[in-house]
Order: structure tokens, then C-alpha cells, then sequence
């Protein structure tokens, strides 16, 4: 069994598909954003408006997500075989999408404007790459220089 606090905290070791999947959706059910979102008519339309709306404590909370968030992609980057830096793939770009979105250092953003549509192309690019990666994608058998091979998928 998998330390709860580690799983969510620590950026060393591998991690399995299923305590992948596992982590994803225990951070959306703490999410009230997600359930907001979930519950809404048009859930993609109405995500980022709703986290917006909620000012600070909307910014306070998407930072503190994607720690865990990071956490669970570090580890099984490294179930994979891969470098925990390739996360920055999605998260430099997913960070400058949040300042934009919650107004911060938006003079600085405007000037690059027309190069934030290709950071929101590449967030969804990199996140559907991860997605499949990560999400479906079984171990690599055997220990790696990341750890031992966690339990079966």
C-alpha cells in the first residue's frame, strides 16, 4: 500500500497507472472548482470563469493542485522511464496561462499576446500527451534509476 501523504507530496520514486488515476481523481473530488464545474451546463465553458470569479482564494487554490498534481506526473514520468523535468512541458505554459487568467503581470502578458494562443495550444497538447502517457500507458518492467517497478497495473 501507498503512503496517502507521500503519494501527493514527493517527487521521488514511481508510481503505477492505478495510483496515477487514483491521485487524479482524488484531487478533483477535493476540488470544489471541479465539482462547481462538473454540475455546471457547459462544463468548459464555465470552468475558468468560475475559478476567476473566486479572486484570490481561486488563485491560492489552482497553485496549491498542482503540487499534488506535479507530485503524481513526477512519479510516473518516472514509471515511465522519463525525466521529471519533462512536466515543465506542461507547466511553464499552464503557469503563464494562470497569471493571464487571474490578471496578474498582464501588461507584461499583453505584449506577447499573440504568443499566449500557442502557450493555450501547447497546454492542451502537452496535457492530452500526458494524459495518454501517463494514463495509459503500463511501467517499465523491472527497477529503473528512479526505483523499484511499483505493484502490477
Amino acid at each position: 500500500m501507498i503512503n496517502p501523504i507521500k503519494l501527493f507530496t514527493s517527487f521521488e520514486g514511481r508510481i503505477s497507472r492505478t495510483w496515477f488515476w487514483v491521485g487524479l481523481i482524488a484531487v478533483a473530488a477535493v476540488s470544489p472548482f471541479s465539482i462547481w464545474t462538473a454540475l455546471a451546463e457547459n462544463p468548459f465553458q464555465t470552468a475558468l470563469p468560475t475559478i476567476r470569479s473566486k479572486g484570490v482564494i481561486g488563485l491560492i487554490w489552482v497553485v496549491a493542485l498542482l503540487y499534488p498534481l506535479a507530485a503524481l506526473m513526477v512519479k510516473r514520468l518516472h514509471d515511465r522511464g522519463k525525466t521529471g523535468w519533462l512536466a515543465l512541458l506542461f507547466y511553464l505554459p499552464a503557469a503563464i496561462a494562470t497569471l493571464k487568467l487571474f490578471h496578474i503581470f498582464v501588461a507584461e502578458l499583453n505584449q506577447i499576446d499573440y504568443w499566449l494562443g500557442w502557450v493555450t495550444w501547447w497546454v492542451g497538447a502537452a496535457g492530452l500527451w500526458f494524459l495518454v502517457d501517463l494514463g495509459f500507458f503500463g511501467s517499465k518492467d523491472g527497477p529503473n534509476k528512479y526505483g523499484p517497478e511499483p505493484g502490477a497495473d
